[in-house]
């Protein structure tokens, strides 16, 4: 009998209409944002003022040519510089401009003679700083009503919320006095705190959005928004919040870097805010766009849509994006490489008994989808089983049978734990979440396949307790997403009983106020009619009392015609 040699064997699978869900296309031809040199605008602002009012208000300022320019420019023109701690690198300023600090302001900008003809004032979206210059941040150049309305905004900040001010010495510091003028603080402008949280608040569509963090808990409730396009920075990203804003058939798109944040609608109003995310102390605004500013924007954004990033997709097939990178979440490092043909060597497949040989030439490994390549090649040998003459089975054999057995029981048996973990039935608020857990129970499961295969019995032992240790590692890891995934559904049950009771308790409240109603009507029913008895009791009192009088009458007048007689 002609001996049975081992064999290598390959097969190409397809997996190329496989399709990706939820996902972040990197684009690798993205263009940089092109800004104006701001920081020079800036400059030739203040150097060019003459016998004017200067207003400075910044979280933080250290560009030194802007310091210079304001030293300079200080002996011709009046400044006011507001901050929010003690400005360190205006030492120099110090007795020749006021310099007051201790605010809770956000947003940077420059006034100059507001309110006058010759009025002038630039909104920039960061602090002013050599780094912030250095960005892609934006600026926008005011029209008279807005610099008019930033000052009586500075002014309310600067006079009457200001907590130390600086006149000549920078080490002393000085607490402030009473203001010199009542500065009333903006009503019903973008000034105003309560007009600009409800105005921000209200639901839009069909509008423009640049967000430099997606988060709940923002001035701006983005998960109202519809039929969209919003340009999201890329890795400030909550899932949640992500999922939720694209359940209302909005476009997004991404850039590595957003220093602003505004919405740009059609038809309602516009708004740039300088920051997304503030606290109640913070003194905010949000700027009301007019029509050359919202243009300004619309362009900006359009440039970055057209060539971004990032592009979320809903959807695709693996053959549509072969040879591009991908993202599942926003984590920059979790970037996943789609390629269109892989080659994988699997383990050898030995034979356990002898086989015919066609038999023999066909047994085949277990094939485990990569989750990221359009076909792939699976190269593997499979070995022979043979006797050499007169062997005879040893004990040992079966001993190694049994463990071979119980290890790919186990392995099964942890196979089965993943399945199971992966079909629970979810809410559409979980999807996400378990998006992440299933991708890590399929990688779980291609290293049990890939361990199952092993004979234990012909590995050295450094090499079958390494094998063990990883099972267990595997095995440990399955409880623990276990653990978390029913955790996860147990607060998702928790949140839906408080929303079912805060539920019940409306409709309830609103039965109360109802019964409480018609108990008040019937009480005036009730007291109507008493009222009305009352009167006719009264009016009864008077007619008896008028006849009891007529009667006495009658009984005198008899008495005198009697004496009379």
């Amino acid at each position: 009998m002609e001996k049975i040699q081992s064999i290598r064997k390959s097969k190409t699978i397809d997996y190329s209409d496989k399709r990706i869900e939820r996902f972040w296309l990197e684009n690798n031809t993205h263009s940089s944002q092109q800004t104006a040199d701001y920081h020079t605008i800036l400059i030739e602002a203040v150097s060019n003022s003459t016998n004017s009012v200067i207003c400075i208000q910044s979280e933080q300022i250290d560009d030194s040519e802007l310091i210079k320019a304001l030293h300079k420019a200080s002996k011709n023109n009046r400044i006011y510089i507001l901050s929010n701690d003690k400005p360190l690198t205006l030492k120099n300023l110090a007795g020749c401009c006021l310099l007051r600090y201790g605010v809770k302001s956000i947003g940077s900008f420059i006034l100059i003679n507001a309110g006058m003809q010759d009025s002038a004032g630039y909104l920039f979206t960061a602090p002013f700083l050599e780094s912030s210059f250095a960005s892609s941040n934006i600026m926008l150049v005011l029209d008279a009503d807005q610099t008019k309305t930033l000052f009586r905004f500075f002014c309310n900040a600067f006079w009457n919320k200001a907590s130390h001010e600086i006149i000549d010495d920078f080490n002393s510091e000085t607490s402030v006095e009473a203001s010199p003028l009542d500065f009333l603080p903006n009503i019903n402008d973008f000034c105003c705190k309560d007009y600009v949280k409800k105005e921000c608040t209200i639901p839009f569509e069909q509008a423009l959005v640049m967000i430099p963090e997606l988060r709940k808990g923002s001035l701006i409730d983005y998960t109202t928004a519809t039929n969209s396009t919003i340009l999201i920075q890329f890795g400030n990203i909550d899932e949640q919040t992500l999922a939720e804003i694209t359940k209302n058939k909005n476009e997004l798109y991404a850039l590595k870097n957003i220093f602003a944040q505004f919405v740009l609608t059609e038809n309602g109003k516009s708004f740039l805010v300088p920051k997304p995310y503030i606290s109640e102390a913070d003194s905010i605004f949000a700027l009301e766009l007019n029509d050359t500013q919202k243009a300004m924007l619309i362009q900006n954004i359009r440039s970055c849509i057209d060539n971004p990033a990032y592009r979320y997709l809903h959807t695709g097939k693996r053959s549509e994006y072969a040879g591009c990178t991908i993202y599942f979440t926003s984590d920059t490092k979790k970037a996943v490489h789609l390629k269109a043909q892989s080659d994988i060597e699997l383990a050898a497949v030995s034979c356990t008994q002898l086989f015919e040989r066609h038999v023999f030439e066909n047994q085949e490994p277990q094939f485990q989808d990569d989750g990221v390549s359009c076909s792939i090649r699976y190269s593997w040998e499979v070995q022979p089983f043979f006797l050499p003459n007169g062997a005879k089975k040893a004990r040992l054999y079966d001993e190694w049978e049994a463990i071979e057995q119980s290890y790919k029981a186990f392995c099964d048996m942890l196979k089965q734990n993943i399945d199971e973990a992966g079909t629970r039935n979810i809410t559409e608020r979980l999807k996400r979440f378990f998006l992440g857990k299933n991708q890590k129970f399929t990688q779980y499961k291609t290293k049990l396949n890939e361990l199952e295969t092993q004979q234990l019995s012909t590995l050295e032992k450094i090499e079958r307790k390494n094998i063990i240790n990883t099972v267990n590692e595997i095995r440990q890891n399955i409880s623990s997403d276990k653990k978390d995934i029913d955790n996860e559904i147990k607060k998702a049950a928790i949140d839906d009983t408080i929303a079912d009771l805060e539920h019940k308790k409306s409709i309830k409240e609103k039965e109360f106020d109802n019964l409480q109603k018609t108990l008040q009507n019937k009480l005036r029913e009730k007291e109507d009619e008493i009222h009305a008895l009352q009167q006719e009791l009264a009016g009864l009192e008077k007619e008896m009392k008028a006849a009891a009088e007529e009667a006495g009458k009658e009984v005198v007048d008899g008495k005198e015609q009697k004496n009379n007689g």
